[in-house]
C-alpha cells in the first residue's frame, strides 16, 4: 500500500466507533482525516473527514477564505449559533405567560392521549386556581418562593384536596416548559432552566382533619336504608357503590350483558364532563375488571333487570326513562342520593356518592383483604391508592382492643 502524503494542515486521528458484525456488537477504531489552519495565531479545527480527497478539499477552501479575509472558524460558527438560541430563548421567556403555558401545555397531553374528562378537569383547575394568580405572569418569573406563595394560599383558603391536584398539575406545566415531559416534540426548546415547584410534601395526600376518613364509612344497616330512600330505579345503584365499591360513572355506564351470573363486569363510564353525556372505557386497563356479586346486589339485580332494563345487551343498567336506551345523567343520580342522605338517619349531610366506595372498601379491609385483592376489586394501578384502607382496618382493629379494656 502506497504511503499517504499528508498536505500541511491535515493530520490522521483515530475515534472509537461501534458496529454490530454477525450479530454482535464491537468496538473499532476509525480512521479520520482532520484539518486545522493557522487564522490570526491560532490553530483553528476545521473539521474531520472519511476521506483524504475530502479534507484536501476543505483545506484549500479555508485557506483561501483567510486570504480573502472571510474565513470564520467553526468554533465560531458554533458559538454564534448558540447565542442566537440564547437569544431566542430569552424572547420567548419574555412573551410566554403562564397563561400561555397552559394553553401549550393542554394541547401537549391532549396528544398524548389524554381522555376528554381528563383535560375538562385540568382546564376547571387552570381556570379557577392557576391563572387568577399566576397567568399573567412571564413563565420565567415564576420563582420557587411564587409557587410556595401560591400553594400555601390555597392549601389554606380549600384544603389539601384543591391544592395538591393543581400543585401537580402546575408542576407538569413547568416540566413541560423545562422541556422534561414525557413525549416532548423533538428540537422543542426549553423556557426556563428547571421547573420552579418544589414545595415540600406537596403532592402528599393529607386528610382535612384526624378522623375525617371515618366520616365516609356507613354501616351496612346504613347503607340498605339509603338504598330504600332512593326512587326504585336508583337503589341498586346505591347498593352496587356500597358493596362493589362502583364509581358513580362506572354504575351508569353498566349494561346488561355486563351481568354475568354470579359475577359482574365493569368494562365502560359514563362521562359527562368536558364534551356532553358520553361512554368512555376506564382510564387504565385495571380499571376493567370482572367482580363477584355481593348478596345483597344479586338479591336486588334480579327484579332490577326484569322491572327497569331493556332486553337488548347494550341496554343501559339506569335507563332514564322505563327500559330506554340512553342512560341516567350523573347529576340526577347526585341529586336524589343527596336527598336520601338527609333523610337517612345517622349520616352525615356532606356523604357523597363515592363515600359508598370507601365503605365497600374499608369493609373490605376489615375482612382481611390483601393489597393486591383492594387493588384488583377497586380498579386501581398503585398500591399507595388502597394502602388507606389497610389502614382503616388497622384503626378499626385498635379501636376493638380499646373497648376490650374499656370493658374489662
Amino acid at each position: 500500500m502506497p504511503l499517504e502524503v499528508l498536505p500541511m494542515g491535515v493530520s490522521i486521528v483515530y475515534r472509537n466507533r461501534r458496529r454490530v458484525r454477525n450479530g454482535v456488537p464491537e468496538t473499532y477504531q476509525k480512521k479520520l482525516y482532520q484539518v486545522r489552519v493557522t487564522w490570526l495565531g491560532r490553530r483553528e479545527f476545521v473539521g474531520r473527514y472519511d476521506h483524504l480527497t475530502d479534507a484536501k478539499h476543505a483545506l484549500t477552501l479555508a485557506q483561501a477564505d483567510i486570504l480573502r479575509g472571510v474565513f470564520t472558524p467553526p468554533r465560531a460558527i458554533r458559538e454564534a449559533r448558540k447565542a442566537e438560541e440564547e437569544a431566542a430563548r430569552m424572547a420567548r421567556f419574555n412573551s410566554t405567560s403562564v397563561a400561555d403555558l397552559a394553553e401549550l401545555w393542554v394541547e401537549h397531553v391532549r396528544r398524548m392521549g389524554r381522555k376528554e374528562s381528563t383535560l375538562y378537569t385540568y382546564q376547571k383547575r387552570i381556570d379557577a386556581q392557576v391563572l387568577p394568580t399566576l397567568g399573567h405572569l412571564p413563565v420565567d418569573a415564576v420563582t420557587p418562593q411564587a409557587v410556595q406563595d401560591w400553594y400555601d394560599e390555597l392549601d389554606r383558603n380549600h384544603g389539601n384536596g384543591v391544592s395538591r391536584g393543581a400543585y401537580m398539575m402546575l408542576s407538569g406545566m413547568f416540566t413541560y416548559a423545562a422541556g422534561k415531559a414525557k413525549g416532548q416534540p423533538y428540537g422543542f426548546t426549553p423556557l426556563i432552566a428547571e421547573n420552579p415547584c418544589r414545595v415540600v410534601g406537596a403532592t402528599k395526600h393529607k386528610p382535612v382533619r384526624p378522623g375525617a376518613a371515618s366520616d365516609k364509612v356507613i354501616t351496612d344497616a346504613q347503607l340498605g336504608e339509603l338504598a330504600q330512600a332512593m326512587p326504585a330505579l336508583e337503589r341498586l345503584a346505591v347498593l352496587l357503590g356500597g358493596w362493589q365499591a362502583l364509581r358513580i360513572g362506572e354504575v351508569l355506564g353498566l349494561q346488561r350483558r355486563d351481568v354475568q351470573g354470579e359475577w359482574l363486569t365493569v368494562a365502560r363510564q359514563l362521562q359527562s364532563r368536558g364534551q356532553g353525556l358520553r361512554i368512555d372505557i376506564p382510564k387504565t386497563e385495571a380499571g376493567i375488571r370482572e367482580l363477584p356479586i355481593f348478596p345483597a346486589v344479586a338479591q336486588a339485580l334480579k327484579p332490577h333487570l326484569e322491572s327497569h332494563v331493556g332486553d337488548a345487551d347494550d341496554a343501559p343498567l339506569f335507563p332514564r326513562t322505563g327500559r330506554g336506551d340512553v342512560p341516567l345523567h350523573p347529576n340526577v343520580l347526585r341529586r336524589h342520593f343527596t336527598a336520601a342522605v338527609k333523610s337517612t338517619h345517622g349520616i352525615p349531610d356532606t356523604f357523597v356518592f363515592h363515600g359508598l366506595r370507601h365503605t365497600a372498601l374499608t369493609r373490605l379491609g376489615q375482612r382481611g383483604a390483601t393489597l393486591e385483592e383492594l387493588k384488583k376489586f377497586a380498579g386501581h394501578r398503585d398500591s399507595a391508592t388502597v394502602q388507606r384502607y389497610q389502614h382503616a382496618t388497622r384503626t378499626r382493629l385498635a379501636s376493638l382492643v380499646a373497648d376490650a379494656m374499656t370493658n374489662k
